[in-house]
């Protein structure tokens, strides 16, 4: 075969005399070059050497040696030339190595996330519904008690007194829009927070699907734009989270830093003790790969005895709840809580439990190689309990409204086993998507039923209580401080007229307990009904989503104890209805019969 056609490196020349052939002597290589253009003459004879050399008896390519480090550069050929270098090629066109892009990229995706969930929270619109008004008031009782020692009147077993102060002081600062958008604010910082955890465990992939999955399911939606304790108990159980992420490179002390803030989402809200279990496991299985599980195990336990004797000075030194009120029980069968319950979250339950079988049986997808200063790849049985915690996370709630057969508060408590399992979940639309996005559409519409049911949902439930306002606004020339007053939601009127009422002068007639002259006392319609037939109060509000009994109707209107000031037709979504207000006769005009 003649020597061109070999493929060797020297072989790549011109023959002598073709137009391409460099005049003058062989020009020197550098290490790594594939070929040089040899001469079409015989090489010059060396200095010194005192005689010519003898043509060689086929081309000679001469290698230049590499320039002394730090000294002058080889000097160039005869040409100026210093030939073709290629340059070596990566085995991949992109690396999973951390850089400086990928980081400004991801945070980019991360805002955008952000802003949607807070667009999608704020398009929601309603006036101040009766759980709000409630905890208002009685944050607004809380700050009186400190500034003035007045006792308070009632209670939100619900939550601490934490959260109610600190909304009732944005409130007066800022009205009910202010305190709302405090909730907004904590979840964004729970969905960064989440972010942060799963880049932690995962990967920069693998936390934007977590965070977007989480930004969009309905306790997220609906409690973005609603005064409530869930929210920055969220937060801080986040918080608490992304602080048992990394444990397996922190010191033994870092554990502490994972004790207060869990133990502050509990004292925010009770219901986050029914995480507690998933976030001290979670900082065990951590700690256990980077320290090794004898280490782990002590480091678990030390969190639990801080833990409990947090939550236990907060109960007994300050009498605040640190568990749900077992009082709060329903008669809810257990197949509406479970229906209830997969409706709301069981998209993204479903999965995290498919995240969590990808996971154990792979760690990685393989679409990139294994960089050289990586830690190995976690153990099956390590995979498995840690995608087993934070999917399990999300029956935590469910469980306990089983046992208290009651699905009121599952579209608000339900968020809070959601941000545990939505890194399962993000893990299981990146292995659906698999390598190199190769079906990215199938992520997509797993993400876009997940955004789908969350909008619906979050709406539907927005929109289950009335505008007040107009009530509160035919109400307030016709009361004062002096009055006694009944109402169906007492809170919204409490709150709307909190400038010329206080809360106990308003009495709601499913929960009155009267005492009628004779010393007889009454509890629920009979109650009601010897109060109005003694007109014990001046001002009785009749209607709301529900009708009112009968009984109590025909009390009112009948017997000329009382006259109609204002009928208040209302409308909600599909549902409509009206208020009467009914005024104490020797209080007004006479009677007149409702239209």
């Amino acid at each position: 075969m003649p020597p061109e056609h070999t493929g060797r490196a020297a072989d790549l020349r011109t023959p002598p005399g073709h137009p391409l052939t460099p005049a003058g002597p062989a020009r020197a290589g550098r290490p790594g070059e594939a070929a040089h253009f040899a001469p079409s003459g015989p090489p010059a004879a060396p200095a010194g050497s005192g005689a010519a050399g003898a043509p060689p008896a086929g081309p000679a390519v001469v290698e230049r040696p590499p320039p002394a480090p730090g000294g002058p550069a080889a000097p160039a050929g005869p040409q100026g030339g210093r030939g073709y270098r290629v340059p070596p090629s990566p085995d991949m066109g992109w690396t999973a190595a951390p850089s400086r892009r990928r980081d400004r990229v991801s945070r980019a995706l991360l805002l955008t996330i952000l802003l949607m969930q807070a667009l999608l929270s704020l398009r929601l619109r309603n006036a101040v519904s009766p759980d709000e008004a409630l905890l208002l008031n009685t944050g607004r009782q809380y700050l009186d008690r400190m500034r003035e020692g007045t006792a308070i009147t009632e209670a939100d077993t619900a939550s601490s007194y934490l959260h109610p102060m600190v909304a009732a002081a944005i409130d007066g600062l800022a009205g009910p829009a202010g305190a709302r958008l405090f909730s907004l604010l904590c979840l964004l910082g729970a969905t960064a927070a989440l972010y942060s955890l799963a880049r932690r465990l995962f990967n920069e992939r693998v936390a934007l699907f977590t965070a977007a999955s989480f930004a969009v399911v309905e306790p997220t939606l609906f409690l973005g734009n609603f005064v409530s304790p869930d929210p920055p108990a969220i937060f801080m159980l986040a918080l608490a989270g992304r602080l048992a992420a990394r444990l397996d490179r922190s010191p033994a002390w870092h554990v502490l830093l994972v004790a207060p803030a869990a133990a502050l989402a509990v004292l925010i809200s009770p219901t986050a003790v029914l995480l507690l279990p998933a976030v001290v496991l979670l900082a065990v299985l951590v700690a256990g790969r980077g320290h090794g599980p004898g280490r782990s195990l002590g480091w678990g336990a030390g969190l639990v005895a801080v833990l409990g004797a947090t939550l236990a000075a907060a109960a007994v030194g300050v009498g605040m709840p640190v568990a749900p009120d077992p009082a709060a029980t329903g008669t809810d069968a257990p197949q509406t809580v479970l229906r209830t319950a997969a409706s709301l979250g069981g998209l993204l339950f479903l999965l995290a439990v498919l995240g969590t079988i990808f996971y154990t049986h792979r760690d990685r997808m393989g679409e990139a190689p294994i960089l050289p200063d990586e830690r190995p790849s976690p153990s099956r049985a390590w995979r498995l309990a840690l995608g087993t915690v934070l999917s399990g996370a999300a029956l935590a709630v469910p469980g306990y409204a089983l046992l208290q057969h009651t699905s009121a508060d599952l579209h608000r408590q339900l968020g809070y086993g959601l941000l545990l399992a939505a890194p399962m979940a993000g893990v299981g639309i990146a292995r659906i998507i698999g390598p190199h996005f190769r079906n990215l559409q199938l992520g997509i519409a797993a993400w876009i039923a997940l955004l789908l049911f969350g909008m619906a949902q979050s709406e539907r439930f927005y929109y289950e209580w009335m505008d007040y306002r107009p009530v509160a606004d035919a109400l307030r020339p016709l009361v004062g401080p002096q009055g006694r007053y009944l109402s169906p939601s007492p809170e919204l009127p409490a709150y709307y007229l909190g400038s010329r009422t206080e809360r106990e002068q308003w009495a709601d007639p499913q929960e009155l307990t009267y005492t009628d002259r004779r010393g007889r006392t009454f509890q629920g319609t009979a109650a009601f009904l010897a109060a109005v037939r003694e007109r014990h109060f001046d001002i009785v509000v009749l209607g709301g989503l529900t009708a009112p009994d009968p009984r109590q109707r025909a009390a009112v209107v009948t017997g000329r104890r009382y006259y109609m000031a204002v009928e208040i037709p209302f409308s909600v979504g599909s549902r409509s209805g009206r208020y009467e207000i009914w005024v104490k006769q020797d209080t007004g005009p006479p009677a007149r019969s409702p239209s």
